[in-house]
């Protein structure tokens, strides 16, 4: 082990990372970066572009409208070199201020701007112009003092290739270099599926969770198990923690959108029932409960409720867009193959798109449920799968030592 390696850990527990102060307890970064390696410390931090982000959310709450759009300053950092940590660790986002050493963990791509996210061509490729704020964030990348740059997921990993085709090579080849996959964490909830609590009764127990009721499939799943309690009589008892928010990215959702969900909800009390937001430790406790997941999402960039269905031995019903293929399969729950452009996006950009994806969902989620009734040995089966694989490839432990190693690195004199 090198000289620079074992001083180190040897003082492993006076390394400070800093993280974003205001975000610190979000979920991402909780589950990504927050108190991930033992005895190091993660003091909160606040910099130029937090500060506007509070003030531009203020404007807009007193005019009771978006006057300025905040997206991007979400996603940009400088301090002027006034926080006093060894070490960035920011979530989707870069640091500008050439002062801090950092590392940046991301979902989809980085720079995480409007500029970079939008337009994309009919294969979804981006195209962004490498100029501006784009220019000044792409060259933060490339820059010295960033360390590491780690994608979720594959998927994110070729979606940054994808990002830099027509960037000047070097700098295409240096931030390319950056990059580790490193999927995200999470403990098992149970050890063997024999240890999920027994439950009394016929019907099989499917949830789904997601404040993003629309987005991640929720009118599909009132549509598809209609069908089968009303007209097919299965039994089947449905269970929804949702807020029915109208956070979806992938059209407009009205006021008579999340109304009609709420009344079809409180009109079938019979088989299925709605939680608004609970705590995570409820959410869990319901997860072990539960037989079946559901996540037939119309756009994800990760699926994390993936994850936590599977550390309770749960096996998931899903699309296959962006990383979810990468978690879930039909060994360990049941696969709805949609239309994908060539970065793994379901089809939706228009309302013809959007139609034919919703009917695909549906049809699949009437197929895979249809298949559970009929081979309920399957439910089990699957969830020995699920719960073994989330144990295998998101052992916690093993992540915080992928992680100590990327800032020992970082942090190397």
């Amino acid at each position: 082990m090198p000289v620079w390696q074992e001083s180190w850990i040897k003082h492993l527990a006076s390394i400070r990372i800093g993280t974003l102060h205001y975000r610190k307890r979000y979920y991402t970064y909780r589950r990504t970066i927050v108190d991930r390696v033992p005895g190091c410390t993660y003091p909160g931090t606040q910099d130029v572009f937090s500060i506007l982000n509070t003030a531009v959310k203020g404007i807009n709450a007193i005019a009771k409208k978006p006057l300025v759009n905040y997206f991007n300053l979400n996603n940009l950092f400088h301090d002027l070199g006034l926080n006093r940590v060894d070490l960035l660790h920011l979530f989707n986002g870069v640091n500008l201020s050439k002062h801090h050493r950092w590392v940046t963990s991301f979902e989809t791509i980085v720079p995480r701007l409007t500029s970079t996210l939008e337009p994309r061509d009919d294969r979804g490729i981006r195209n962004p112009a490498f100029t501006g704020m784009n220019s000044l964030a792409f060259k933060a990348l490339a820059a010295e003092k960033c360390k590491a740059l780690l994608p979720l997921s594959l998927n994110a990993r070729d979606a940054q290739v994808s990002l830099l085709q027509n960037a000047p090579a070097a700098l295409a080849d240096t931030i390319a270099a950056k990059m580790r996959v490193l999927h995200p964490p999470q403990q098992a909830l149970i050890q063997s599926y024999d240890d999920k609590p027994k439950q009394d009764g016929e019907k099989i127990r499917f949830l789904f969770v997601g404040s993003s009721f629309f987005r991640k499939g929720g009118r599909e799943i009132l549509l598809a198990f209609q069908q089968l309690v009303r007209e097919e009589h299965l039994p089947l008892e449905l269970s929804i923690i949702s807020s029915i928010s109208s956070d979806d990215y992938t059209g407009k959702i009205t006021d008579a959108d999340i109304q009609w969900a709420r009344t079809f909800i409180a009109g079938n009390p019979g088989w299925v029932t709605l939680y608004p937001a609970m705590s995570n430790e409820f959410v869990l406790q319901q997860m072990l409960r539960a037989d079946v997941g559901l996540l037939p999402t119309l756009s994800d960039s990760y699926g994390f409720s993936i994850l936590e269905f599977q550390a309770a031995g749960c096996p998931v019903i899903t699309t296959n867009v962006r990383a979810i293929p990468e978690i879930n399969n039909a060994d360990t729950g049941w696969v709805i193959e949609v239309p994908k452009d060539s970065l793994g996006e379901a089809r939706y950009r228009t309302a013809a798109e959007k139609a034919v994806l919703s009917d695909v969902i549906i049809q699949g989620l009437l197929r895979s449920v249809r298949e559970i009734c009929s081979q309920r040995g399957l439910v089990a089966h699957k969830g020995r799968a699920a719960l073994g694989r989330v144990i295998r490839e998101h052992d916690p432990a093993w992540y915080g030592e992928q992680l100590s190693q990327i800032y020992l690195q970082a942090l190397r004199l």
